[in-house]
């Protein structure tokens, strides 16, 4: 049994209401969430008074699960007082809201804030939500690339996009303007993909390294400077969330694996981009 005080609390014709501390009430109904509606009740009966906040209020299992880091606040996820951008925010409130796993999507942040690009950082998540990208356990996302037959790239020839692969290039070689096609390592969703080059192939690419989200095409591609091919595809992932059972889930993933250091940051390497 808990150690911590009861809170109160009141079941009424399938409605479950617990005052929490603080003097806030936060209300479930069976009817609309059974399975967390469910899931308090079973903390309550079994006096388990330290998880119920964290289950009647998605906000709090938020702050729970950040050891204080996060707060919702009118509806905004802010990580150490900072806002972070608004599409994200709202589908961490919401998958919180649905007991669904929202790790990943903290995950996401934490590499994306690493980016030195503020109009990324602002535009990635629009994009990936509007193309439906899914995001991987390790806070990385999936897209998807054009080749030719023989793997190399549809443009140069000369870049190898085998699976297994990690392609990259220079950061400060990539074109960071609204210019449709330009300089870059080209990542798109899989329509566009499928009609680039004569195989399309799925990429992992981490938040950090992505460049430029143009708005031409209708926002269907992006440049990055770094990305793991995957594997071979003939249809997108449809998937909220990636799972790859190569791969460890440790925040940043085997997709770095091939650098001497995985933690320095872009300030921290001279001539190559992670």
């Amino acid at each position: 049994m808990s150690q911590q005080n009861p809170l109160p609390w009141t079941l009424v014709d399938g409605v479950l209401t617990v005052s929490l501390l603080g003097g806030e009430f936060k209300s479930v109904h069976k009817s609309d969430d059974p399975k967390r509606f469910d899931d308090a009740l079973n903390a309550i009966r079994e006096g388990r008074w330290e998880d119920v906040p964290s289950i009647v209020c998605p906000k709090k299992r938020i702050q729970t699960f950040s050891d204080g880091h996060m707060e919702v606040i009118d509806g905004a996820v802010y990580i150490d007082g900072e806002k972070i951008p608004s599409a994200l925010s709202a589908r961490i409130v919401d998958y919180s809201s649905q007991n669904l796993p929202y790790e990943p999507l903290l995950l996401f942040w934490k590499n994306l804030n690493k980016n030195p690009s503020n109009r990324a950082v602002t535009r990635l998540f629009g994009f990936l939500e509007a193309n439906r990208h899914p995001i991987t356990p390790d806070g990385c996302f999936i897209a998807y690339r054009g080749v030719r037959e023989d793997f190399m790239d549809c443009h140069s020839g000369s870049m190898d996009n085998s699976p297994g692969e990690i392609v990259k290039m220079d950061r400060n070689k990539v074109d960071e303007s609204e210019n449709a096609c330009s300089n870059g390592l080209h990542a798109a969703n899989y329509e566009f993909a499928r009609s680039f080059g004569p195989v399309c192939i799925m990429i992992k690419v981490n938040p950090r390294d992505v460049v430029a989200v143009p708005e031409a095409y209708g926002t269907s591609k992006m440049r990055v400077c770094r990305f793991k091919v995957i594997q071979v595809v003939d249809k997108g992932s449809t998937e909220e969330l990636y799972e790859d059972d190569n791969e460890e889930d440790e925040g940043e993933g085997d997709y770095d694996k091939d650098e001497d250091d995985d933690e320095k940051d872009y300030d921290e390497e001279e001539d190559e981009c992670r």
